[in-house]
């Protein structure tokens, strides 16, 4: 785990950083732009303006070695002044980003060959080859795209008539842009090749995700008569709206929870019950927070039964099943009631064990690991099986909201300092799979969705 959260902080730091070496030039030399389309990983890549351009040289094209150009690629590069420069075949991808130029790429320019010790996969590589030497231009390591550099990089190159094509064999994701405008979207989810959005106009939208085709799918304000705060999820492919009036002259909170259908019809549903993996939930209909508010039934059971009269648990902030124990915020005795606290419950002995001795803001189960935000305001990572806890630590900026996203973990983030990106997404390992700085992004199995326009 240490090793997962360090490698996140050295990839948020550098994240917008290309690896510069330094070069032993030798011959100057001529190089031309690759002018044909180009394609990384399926992804389609606009050369002319590309401040580290794909390039040729006497014919064979060459890839410029940028930290996020290798490693949108399955390879990991690592500069030291005695070694040299090393690269290392990897089993996954990072998130790709392109440094532009203001003015496009001249068609020809210059490079210089270098001669500094270069080894991928710890092989040592001969750099005698005055054919298709390695060549740095504007500082970056470029690589020739030769047969057997391309099978210890793990590379399937392809260029025809229909232009350049370069893909690896590591685990990669199918980027999706979904353009729409993101003002007034209070909440989203995808399912079924399809983005529901729920929008500050009281309407809940439906947008194709291969046309971008975008319509009412219901109106929840005439439901209701009002825009409430409310939510949309997904539950065994079908989709569910929660949603919260404040009522009465003591401006009261009450709850509400249907489930919309492909008609346009809905049913509701009691917002205090929920279901879980072997396990079905019952919260009081409380206007004010009050301990003895949770009661639980197991598949097996016939009845409801009390799990600590003595216990606050909050319902908002998310219920989670691990290793068949319970998950979730609570309070005991309401001691401090504007504060919650981890605890984790056994649905046979009804025991309740509290998990931090710091309050909790919010919390996610995501894979077997256990995401939350404590008062500090540091996300950190709980292991339930060994009972470890380690912070996940990123540089710069603060993370303010994690959520499991089909999953993943996607993490909102306040930006600050050189760390300008509002949200990221990681793997079950940690591992940075996506980031942005003014879109939202959502992903589900192989695909990672950008939603809205922007960076």
């Amino acid at each position: 785990m240490q090793k997962l959260i360090k490698s996140i902080i050295l990839s948020l730091i550098i994240l917008t950083m290309c690896l510069s070496f330094p070069v032993l030039a030798a011959d100057e030399v001529r190089i031309s732009v690759l002018a044909e389309p180009i394609s990384l990983n399926g992804l389609s890549i606009e050369n002319t303006s590309r401040q580290y351009p794909i390039i040729v040289y006497k014919g064979m094209i060459y890839f410029p070695l940028t930290y996020d150009g290798c490693r949108f690629l399955g390879i990991e590069t690592h500069w030291n002044q005695n070694t040299g420069l090393k690269l290392k075949s990897v089993d996954r991808q990072q998130p790709y980003f392109e440094a532009k130029r203001i003015n496009k790429n001249s068609a020809n320019d210059k490079a210089v060959i270098m001669t500094a010790p270069i080894t991928i996969n710890a092989k040592n590589l001969d750099l005698t080859d005055t054919d298709y030497p390695f060549i740095s231009f504007r500082n970056i390591v470029y690589v020739p795209l030769k047969t057997e550099i391309l099978s210890e990089l793990d590379w399937v190159v392809n260029f025809d008539s229909t232009g350049l094509s370069i893909s690896n064999t590591a685990k990669h994701y199918t980027v999706r842009n979904i353009p729409f405008d993101l003002d007034g979207n209070i909440s989203y989810v995808l399912e079924n090749g399809n983005l529901y959005h729920y929008n500050r106009d009281g309407n809940i939208y439906k947008t194709n995700i291969d046309d971008h085709n975008t319509k009412v799918y219901f109106k929840v304000s005439d439901l209701t008569g009002m825009v409430p705060y409310g939510s949309l999820y997904i539950e065994n492919q079908n989709l569910y709206f929660r949603y919260s009036i404040i009522e009465g002259a003591l401006l009261s909170k009450q709850d509400y929870l249907i489930q919309i259908h492909d008609d346009g019809s809905f049913s509701e549903l009691n917002p205090f019950l929920i279901n879980l993996p072997a396990l079905t939930l019952v919260f009081s209909n409380n206007i004010m927070p009050s301990v003895n508010n949770l009661k639980i039934k197991a598949t097996n059971e016939d009845d409801f039964k009390l799990v600590d009269e003595n216990m606050f648990f909050s319902m908002d902030h998310g219920c989670y099943m691990l290793s068949n124990e319970l998950y979730l915020l609570g309070n005991r005795a309401l001691t401090l009631p504007e504060q919650l606290f981890l605890y984790k419950i056994n649905p046979e002995t009804k025991e309740v064990k509290q998990l931090h001795a710091e309050p909790v803001k919010r919390f996610t189960l995501v894979g077997e690991m256990i995401y939350f935000i404590g008062q500090d305001d540091v996300c950190y990572a709980y292991n339930p099986l060994d009972g470890s806890l380690n912070n996940v630590n990123y540089g710069q900026g603060v993370i303010c909201n994690i959520f499991n996203e089909n999953g993943f973990l996607l993490c909102e983030i306040s930006p600050s300092g050189s760390f300008p990106y509002q949200q990221i997404l990681l793997d079950k390992d940690l591992h940075l799979i996506a980031f942005t700085k003014d879109r939202k992004i959502s992903a589900k199995h192989e695909f990672v969705y950008y939603l809205g326009n922007g960076v």
